[in-house]
């Protein structure tokens, strides 16, 4: 990968890490449980950027942390800084990306966010893009430290739950059109993506050359000459590609993950629980998904669907309280089913309909 890497780097420098799905964190949700899908016709064509604010990471590895304080400005409107994300993440021993040689894990950088908070672009911005080594040479102050603690919380939803490239796009572009917020994309950057410097737009021919990791935001869809593309931000500066932005052709977008930041009023953080066990958590939140599936189905008539899309949703919403619930509070996945029933039906009347997810069940 260093060889790769070093062949790129001299003109378009990558930094994403490809990183096998193992993330235990407890915000690791998926978008189809807090978004299920309930056949929203999709145009050929949306952009749901709101302004283009575009930084340019220099020669050094940090396109996943620009990324992350791209898509954080789309959500929530505030400047953040990537390079006093990147100096934590990378000198941090907690953080995985720590441990790499350049680079980083596309996550990483969000989950600092969610749970330590990042300082604000003004008061540390991108100086000494030169490498990564000048890049993060610096101490952090009290200053940034507490400017870090203002920008604090949200979460994160995994978009893509698939193996296949195709699929995946279409997950992204759907989650863009029915969520109005962007796309954390960790992709293969090939060589010939590079001739999109001048106007952005990535030819639909078969890429060739090297390629490397690369994370950028999707921010639009539409198909140009009849061809499917997605539009991202990029962080090479305005001067590249369409004004910021590279199109690229679905068709030929590798992609490794796609990430969305949500922001804090959008998912339910439950309190921290004592004594966590992360293997019985992902075990209930696997029955339970199952569950949600089989009892509220799709693939069914109209009025159907809508309740069920209502029940998925809001199990969605608070998935973290929910699946706490089942593993530490003695409720049962039964329970939870009921109570979905009961609310997304409109059964007032219930027992179940009472449920509070919050408190031990007695």
């Amino acid at each position: 990968m260093r060889s790769m890497f070093n062949f790129l780097r001299k003109e378009l420098p990558t930094g994403l890490i490809p990183q096998p799905e193992a993330d235990n964190d407890p915000r690791n949700l998926l978008y189809d449980d807090i978004a299920p899908m309930s056949g929203d016709d999709i145009p050929d064509s949306g952009d749901i950027e709101k302004g283009s604010w575009t930084l340019n990471q220099g020669h050094t590895t940090a396109c996943t942390c620009h990324s992350t304080v791209h898509a954080i400005n789309q959500v929530i409107g505030v400047q953040l800084s990537p390079r006093y994300v990147f100096h934590k993440i990378k000198t941090d021993s907690k953080y995985a990306s720590s441990t790499l040689p350049q680079g980083c894990y596309m996550i990483d950088s969000v989950k600092f966010m969610c749970n330590e908070g990042i300082a604000e672009y003004a008061v540390c911005q991108n100086v000494s893009t030169e490498g990564d080594k000048e890049y993060i040479g610096f101490t952090p102050t009290i200053t940034l430290d507490e400017s870090a603690k203002r920008n604090k919380g949200g979460a994160y939803v995994y978009v893509t739950s698939s193996t296949d490239d195709a699929f995946k796009c279409a997950q992204i572009v759907r989650f863009l059109f029915t969520e109005q917020k962007p796309v954390k994309v960790g992709i293969a950057w090939y060589s010939s993506f590079n001739a999109a410097r001048k106007g952005g737009v990535v030819p639909p021919t078969p890429p060739t050359g090297n390629h490397t990791g690369h994370d950028i935001l999707a921010v639009a869809w539409k198909k140009i000459g009849g061809v499917e593309y997605i539009g991202f931000r990029n962080s090479w500066g305005n001067g590249w590609g369409d004004n910021g932005r590279v199109w690229i052709p679905r068709k030929h977008l590798k992609i490794s993950a796609g990430i969305a930041f949500l922001p804090p009023a959008q998912v339910v953080i439950p309190p921290k629980v004592e004594n966590r066990d992360i293997h019985l958590e992902k075990y209930k939140a696997s029955e339970l998904r199952k569950a949600l599936y089989e009892k509220f189905p799709l693939e069914v008539e109209q009025g159907a669907r809508e309740a069920n899309t209502v029940a998925r949703a809001w199990c969605g919403q608070h998935w973290l309280i929910l699946v706490q619930a089942i593993s530490y509070k003695g409720w049962s996945i039964v329970d939870v089913i009921n109570f979905l029933y009961a609310l997304s039906r409109k059964k007032t009347t219930t027992k179940a309909y009472l449920f509070d997810f919050n408190k031990v069940k007695v």
